[in-house]
This record gives C-alpha cells, structure tokens and sequence, in this order.
C-alpha cells in the first residue's frame, strides 16, 4: 500500500549516483527536497564542488562513522536526508532514520538531535531485521513508513522529522497556557531556544518546563513498550550522554561521549546552543569558573594549582571576582586586582562575558558544572603531565591519555576546523570527568567544599 510522491525518481537518482560514486548538486537537492522540503534553503547553500566531494568520500570510505559524517557537513543535512543519500546509493544496505520508522520499531519521541552511535544502532537493527524478513532495505523502509502513516495516532503534531529543524511556532489561539504552549512544541521536538523564543520566556525557564515534561514521558529503564511495532529491538536501558565544553575562538567547542565512548564533536556560538544540539546530555562540563569568589581568591583554584602540580601547574589561573572581572578598560581591572594580590591578565579579563554567561545557565540548570581540563588530565595519568598542551609533544601526551580512557578522537570532527587542537582534547577531558560525575565517581577541588557561597565555587573531576 506504500505510495510516496517522486519515489521512482530520487531511486533512479540514487542508483546512477551510486554507480557513478557521487551525487551532482541537483540529484542531491532533488533528494533532500524530497525527504524534508524545509532544509530546502539551506541545501541550496552547498555548491557543486562541496556536495561533489562530501558525497563521493561518503559512498567511497569503508569508515561508518566518516561515511555518515560526511554527508552532515554539508549545510542543511542532517542524519535523516544523511541516511537517504546512503539508503539510495550505496551498495551496503542503510536504513532511511525518521519518526516514522521509529515509531514502527517502538520509538514513541525520537530524539532532538541524532548522533553516530544511536543511527549505527538503527541501521544494524534494521540490517536484521531485513535479513529476518527475507526483503531488501528498501522494502523495510517502506513498510516501517506505511506502517506509521496507517496506525499512527495522531497528536496533531509536524510531519517533519523533528532532527530536520522543523518551524517554531507560537502558542495557539485557544488561550492554551505558556506551559501548556511549551509542552505541546516539546512534543514536536523543538529546541529549547526555539520555544523560549516563540513563548517569549527565559531561557531557564522553558528547560526547566522541559526537564518536567521529559519525565512525565519517560517511563522506568527496561519498560518501555509502546504496544506496537518491533517491542524492546529499539528500546532497553537508557544510555549515559555526557557533554564537554570548552570554550574557542569561534564561539564553544562540545565533544559528546554516549556511555563513555565518543559520539561527536559540535562548535556552537553558545553553550546554550550546544545544549540544544544535545537536549539529552545528563552532565554538562565547563571550562569556565562557575561561582566568583567575593574579595579574595577561590579554595577551588589553590587546591587546583596543587593537584595538576608540577610545571603544570602554572597552568591554573587564579577566578577574580566580578567586580574586577567585569571593570572596563582592561588597565582597571588590572589595578583592581593588584589590590588584591596577583595581576590579572588580558586573557583572563576577557572572559568575563563567558562567565556571566554560564553562570546563568548553570544557575538554572544543575547538570551544568565546572571542571579543569588539566585538573582531569592529572587525573587520568595519576600524575603530573610533563609538556605543555601548546606544544606537539603535550598534544600528544593528551589524546594518548584519551585514547587509553577509551575516548577515540576522529582526525576530522564537526567544527574542528575551526577549532584550536588544544580546545579538541580540553573538550573532551571535559567530558571525561562529566562522564565520571555521571557515574558517581567524581571528586571535587577543594575536597570538601566550605560551602561558604564568598569561596566561590568547585572545580569537579
């Protein structure tokens, strides 16, 4: 019963691209149009050389990773019209990943934002599957799609597919309430910038709405049976996502680990921004002070300088207070301080905004915390590194140290070119030690925190 506007088309796009080892610009933008019309616009942003090279490396790379990663570099795909560039071309067989397959396999919500290790699973379940049932892929696809369309309730939600970037739109006209109005567009999947926007709240405001509404759908871990479809081959215990952010020249550098393995890497303006990228993150940490202390220098920073020790150590700089941080020009900042004690540096007077910035976040979301990338490196080698992070050699020392946590950094990541190497291995000792508070393992500097809001805040690792 599966009938699908243009099917035979973008097939026969598919397959010639698949002989041919690449898709042409506008095979490409017939296919994205045909799987979510809406990413139509920023498609038409890739010029012919770009599409030309991002998919002849995916359909070409025996990497899974690199196959699919490729194709969402390019602007306006995501891993749904990603697994459709794959799903009609390549000679491997590669589901289609959208609501309605999900759904037909269990998967009330689809997350907000896909990432590799949740799509490498799809695509496996649905290889199985296909091979159970004797069919090709495509068959698959269309029956778990026709079987959407046909049994589906509907909740009056958007037919895109919510990782597509679906359209904001504000509260209906019915008097609904701004928490009500919230919900309904969490439902579709919106971000929580999107909703905050479009309901006119405060940031802090529409997550915390969120964070309640994500528990009043989420039933125990080992439960989940929505009634229909393929029950438990897409659900199971929930998996640990942790995110480490460290800030970079372009604006916040994330590296994500799903149960302490990588899952991708983002460079977002905001820190706000990469939250939204990963709604699903259960501990967010920062490289930033989070807690000023009130005229005097943190505990947290002393107890930092000695655990990193060695030459290291020089490498924790002391948080001032605001009323410093925030003085303008730099020269009275720097008087302020010296009042003090120690100088301040233009490096650390800059980042003033950054901490405000985080600061009310943090305030309103608790998975938000502090952590020092040197402070976690420490910890992982158990004592203190011998080179400096600026230098080849410290680079190296970090991602050995990385690799030997079990956290495989790809040569070629999501915003990393944009994005100081050192900011890369920070990030993610950042999530590292977020992954570490996740499971309960955690420590903090100083260790047992006066909790004396004048000392300023922890660091955590």
């Amino acid at each position: 019963r599966y009938a699908y506007a243009d099917d035979a088309e973008v097939e026969a796009i598919g397959a010639a691209a698949g002989q041919r080892g690449w898709y042409s610009r506008d095979e490409f933008l017939t296919v994205a149009r045909w799987k979510s019309p809406r990413s139509t616009r920023r498609c038409e942003e890739n010029d012919e050389p770009a599409v030309k090279a991002a998919t002849r490396l995916s359909l070409s790379t025996p990497d899974e990773r690199q196959r699919i990663e490729a194709l969402t570099r390019l602007h306006g795909v995501d891993y749904p019209t990603a697994s459709v560039l794959l799903h009609l071309a390549h000679r491997d067989s590669y589901p289609i990943i959208d609501f309605r397959a999900l759904w037909s396999l269990g998967v009330e919500t689809p997350p907000t934002a896909y990432f590799f290790t949740y799509w490498w699973a799809y695509t496996q379940a649905c290889r199985s599957l296909a091979k159970d049932a004797g069919v090709r892929m495509r068959t698959l696809d269309r029956a778990l799609w026709q079987y959407s369309k046909e049994r589906r309730p509907s909740k009056g939600t958007s037919s895109a597919d919510p990782a597509e970037g679906p359209e904001t739109t504000a509260p209906d006209e019915a008097g609904e309430s701004k928490s009500a109005a919230m919900r309904r567009l969490f439902a579709e999947g919106r971000t929580v910038s999107e909703v905050a926007e479009a309901i006119n709240v405060a940031y802090g405001f529409a997550f915390g709405v969120r964070k309640r509404w994500l528990v009043a759908q989420t039933a125990p871990s080992g439960q989940r049976s929505s009634g229909h479809g393929v029950p438990g081959r897409m659900g199971g215990a929930e998996m640990t996502r942790v995110l480490g952010v460290d800030g970079a020249a372009d604006g916040w550098f994330g590296v994500l680990l799903v149960d302490g393995y990588f899952a991708g890497a983002d460079l977002k303006p905001t820190v706000a921004a990469l939250l939204d990228r990963h709604p699903d993150a259960d501990v967010v940490a920062v490289d930033i002070p989070i807690g000023l202390p009130v005229g005097r220098t943190r505990p947290a920073d002393a107890a930092a300088k000695r655990f990193v020790g060695g030459a290291r150590a020089a490498s924790v700089f002391p948080t001032f207070p605001r009323d410093v941080l925030m003085a303008k020009p730099y020269e009275v900042a720097l008087a302020a301080a010296r009042r003090l004690g120690p100088g301040l540096s233009k490096q650390a007077h800059s980042l003033g905004d950054r901490i405000d910035e985080v600061a009310d976040l943090a305030a309103t979301d608790t998975r938000v915390v502090e952590v020092h990338p040197e402070v976690s490196f420490r910890a992982m080698k158990g004592s203190p590194l011998r080179y400096s992070k600026h230098t080849w050699s410290g680079l190296a020392e970090r991602r050995a140290l990385l690799a030997s946590a079990g956290i495989l950094l790809h040569d070629d990541l999501t915003g990393g070119e944009r994005a100081a190497p050192d900011d890369v291995v920070d990030a993610a000792a950042a999530a590292w030690s977020a992954m570490r508070i996740a499971d309960g393992r955690s420590a903090t500097l100083p260790a047992e925190p006066s909790g004396d809001p004048a000392d300023g805040g922890v660091i955590y690792f």
